[in-house]
């Protein structure tokens, strides 16, 4: 992930966390992006660490590697995407109770 300075104000910084399942549900609600979003899969050693992988992509993909599949995000790593609506982004798992923190800019 590149790091770099901003000129310009970038808006609204938003984040949280999401609970993620065996079924597909939104990474968080909708409001205007200027940049995009981070989305981050904590680790076993960390606060809410997860045991399993959090596949990320539209609404009906699937947890694999499959056509219809999704990107994963293996635990302790993280994506960044520049979109500018994130309701469009869900995230699955094949082991319930696993987390995806998210920051929005």
């Amino acid at each position: 992930m590149e790091l770099y300075k901003e000129t310009s104000p970038t808006g609204s910084l938003n984040g949280g966390h999401t609970s993620v399942g065996l079924t597909a549900v939104p990474v968080c609600g909708s409001f205007p992006l200027k940049r995009g979003i981070v989305l981050r899969c904590p680790g076993p050693s960390e606060v809410n660490g997860n045991t399993d992988i959090v596949w990320v992509g539209r609404q009906n993909m699937t947890a694999d590697s499959g056509p219809a599949g999704g990107m994963p995000i293996l635990p302790g790593t993280g994506i960044f995407l520049p979109i500018d609506d994130p309701s469009q982004l869900y995230v699955v798992s094949t082991t319930a109770g696993q987390d995806i923190a998210w920051m929005c800019v």
